[in-house]
């Protein structure tokens, strides 16, 4: 049993992939496979955008009242342009290091929820306002200075002509 874990763990190594025995703390937002990958295994959508299947977005409410053009959960069905999605968001700019004074971050926050056969992707959250982050890749990612993303990522739930302002919403008077 010990040689077939150091092969698997020799072969995980060979492809810059950190192996974790099964007994070890429960699954973070790292790019970590397990040697005996279950379910629960969590994987970075950068590690496999060629085979992710589909994607799920979906919005969580903003703290003051907003309008939306799109419904609150849109199914990316067609793989294709799921994986445009999870290439745009991995080729993202890390998030500089230093002090920011971002606008207020009062809007809504996204979740996206990749599928791919065989893999339970880590989920990944992104917000449309204040410092614009995205979490759950390697690293805390950058997209404010990337305002094509949001069209990407509109065209892959059929929005015509998104942009950063279309998933910020439209803030209503009470």
């Amino acid at each position: 049993m010990t040689g077939l874990f150091l092969a698997i763990s020799t072969f995980f190594a060979s492809a810059g992939i950190s192996p974790v025995h099964a007994s070890a703390a429960a699954p973070s937002a790292s790019s970590t496979l397990r040697a005996d990958a279950t379910p629960s295994t969590r994987v970075s959508v950068c590690r496999i955008d060629e085979r992710v299947a589909s994607l799920s977005v979906r919005r969580d409410a903003p703290s003051n009242p907003t309008t939306f053009s799109f419904p609150g959960v849109v199914s990316v069905v067609r793989a294709s342009d799921a994986r445009s999605v999870a290439r745009a968001l991995c080729a993202l700019p890390l998030m500089p290091k230093g002090v920011f004074h971002c606008p207020s971050d009062i809007g809504p926050t996204y979740s996206l929820r990749f599928r791919a056969p065989t893999y339970s992707v880590t989920l990944v959250t992104l917000d449309p306002t204040g410092c614009e982050v995205v979490h759950g890749l390697p690293g805390i990612r950058w997209v404010a200075t990337s305002p094509r993303f949001w069209r990407i990522l509109g065209d892959a739930m059929h929005l015509h002509l998104a942009a950063q302002a279309t998933f910020a919403g439209h803030v209503t008077n009470g």
